[in-house]
């Protein structure tokens, strides 16, 4: 079987060629192509609205949705549609290796020491009856503003989606003292990204 790649596309020939024979374009049917490489799965998930955050307490981020009005709503764009987000869990639609990229934006509207703030990716097989961490992100509440003093946190990770019936991903942040966790419907300001690398 003869596997031939041209602009990303497969052409999978299994005849036989005799001597001096030459397989052209014209005698290909539609079978002979197939998908070759590349990403089939991209989409982000911004924070639609400011999230408040008790001291110390781990808050899970509920309303994550795609872009869909302001400034980066016209602009925005995805590949594929199997990635889903209800309630702040990932639920994915196809197995394989996938990109998950979470970045937080903290604001306490005081202005005094530094406190920490830290963001967490969860991880489930069991169908979110029980979650790992598999990502931890920290940083300090400690820029300082005319409205408040600010901090970023920014985690990624790898991981293998080989059950989509039972994988799931979940999106929490917590500080130190009493903030909230910004959203803007203009820009990516609290997000969560998912790429899919390619096959498990």
């Amino acid at each position: 079987m003869a596997i031939i790649t041209l602009n990303n596309r497969s052409i999978n020939r299994s005849d036989t060629a005799s001597a001096d024979q030459v397989w052209t374009a014209t005698s290909a049917t539609a079978s002979d192509f197939q998908a070759g490489g590349g990403i089939t799965e991209a989409d982000i998930f911004m924070l639609t609205g400011d999230l408040a955050l008790s001291a110390n307490v781990a808050a899970t981020l509920t309303g994550l949705a795609r872009p869909s009005s302001g400034d980066y709503s016209s602009v925005f764009g995805r590949i594929g549609t199997g990635i889903s987000i209800s309630s702040g869990v990932i639920t994915f639609s196809n197995t394989g290796i996938y990109r998950v990229e979470f970045y937080s934006t903290f604001m306490n509207s005081s202005a005094s020491n530094p406190r920490y703030c830290q963001n967490y990716i969860n991880y489930s097989t069991d169908s979110g009856s029980s979650y790992d961490l598999i990502a931890l992100g920290s940083s300090s509440i400690s820029e300082i503003s005319s409205g408040g003093t600010f901090g970023n946190t920014f985690i990624s990770v790898h991981v293998d989606v080989t059950n989509t019936s039972t994988h799931r991903m979940q999106f929490q942040a917590v500080s130190e003292e009493a903030a909230s966790l910004r959203s803007n419907s203009d820009y990516a300001r609290t997000y969560v990204a998912v790429i899919r690398l390619g096959d498990t």
